[in-house]
């Protein structure tokens, strides 16, 4: 895009200017105050259009493996902490595969033992989560 900033420090350099004082060479506009006197109503940056469809072609797939997500592309777009929130459920789910393939093998014994909370293979499965 011609340009050493991603589009998150981009916004968040125009948001610095926009909320700096004049000796610092911004515009010294209070937006807390304008919006408590009801001068505008909100305050929020608009989508790169571009950046947004080249985003949602690498990371918004039918079907996705949660480890193979592009989370730099995220980071890049919406900020580290909302890279790092998607990072961390990736990870999650990731763990949660394994969880949910045992959790299937412990119903099926209990359920083979005429649904039996106290099936023999509970304990297994208690130990492994």
């Amino acid at each position: 895009n011609g340009t050493i900033f991603r589009g998150v420090d981009r916004l968040k350099l125009i948001s610095s200017i926009i909320r700096s004082s004049n000796s610092q060479g911004g515009c010294n506009i209070d937006i807390f105050k304008l919006k408590r006197d009801k001068c505008i109503i909100g305050f929020f940056a608009l989508h790169d259009n571009v950046e947004l469809r080249f985003l949602e072609e690498k990371w918004l797939r039918i079907f996705q493996f949660p480890w193979l997500q592009h989370i730099d592309l995220v980071k890049d777009y919406f900020g580290e902490k909302i890279g790092l929130y998607f990072g961390f459920l990736g990870h999650y789910t990731t763990w949660l595969i394994s969880a949910a393939f045992f959790g299937f093998f412990g119903w099926i014994g209990v359920a083979a033992d005429n649904n039996n909370p106290n099936s023999p293979v509970m304990p297994y499965f208690a130990t492994f989560i």
